[in-house]
């Protein structure tokens, strides 16, 4: 998280482009999570790629990658976490296939409800040892992967496949008054 004196909304960064190799750091964090927008053919995240538009007094923002062709995420972590409400990631291939390895894909609500999160391709989704978030302290958050039936956000995965190596989580960690579970 950014740190607390930071009072305002978290940054816009919106990239458009042809063909994407990312690596590194790109944060638009705030009092309440800002949003990062990739909008390619094709997106390749390289190892240690991490991206946050996390609130730090407030809602977690909203990441948002739609890429026409194939999506490859390696070694890569996507936060969208809220001291309060977690925000949202959708992450989608309209035409091609997405590829999550050994990654973290963060949605998380501190003391609120965790966030959503839809990821999806059209012909193959492929999670590999990977995390996928979105808890939250008075209700778990929403994960949709490989389409999204009730809304019709996402296209229709040929191919869904999440190994043993993965997990899923969208519970609400309050013990005290655990009732409100995620999707």
């Amino acid at each position: 998280f950014p740190s607390h004196d930071n009072s305002g909304p978290g940054g816009v960064i919106t990239l458009t482009t042809s063909d994407v190799h990312l690596s590194g750091a790109i944060s638009a964090n705030g009092a309440t999570g800002g949003s990062f927008a990739l909008s390619a053919q094709n997106a390749q995240f390289e190892g240690q790629t991490v991206i946050q538009t996390n609130g730090s007094n407030g809602p977690g923002g909203h990441i948002d990658i739609d890429v026409s062709q194939d999506i490859n995420i390696v070694n890569s972590g996507l936060y969208v976490n809220g001291t309060t409400d977690g925000g949202s990631i959708r992450i989608l291939s309209r035409a091609g296939n997405l590829s999550l390895f050994d990654s973290i894909i963060q949605t998380n609500g501190g003391n609120g409800r965790g966030g959503s999160i839809g990821i999806s391709a059209f012909n193959n989704t492929i999670l590999t040892n990977t995390a996928v978030e979105a808890t939250g302290f008075t209700q778990g958050g929403r994960i949709h992967i490989g389409k999204d039936a009730q809304d019709n956000t996402l296209p229709y995965s040929i191919f869904t496949q999440i190994d043993a190596n993965s997990s899923i989580k969208a519970n609400q960690p309050n013990v005290i008054d655990a009732k409100n579970g995620g999707f």
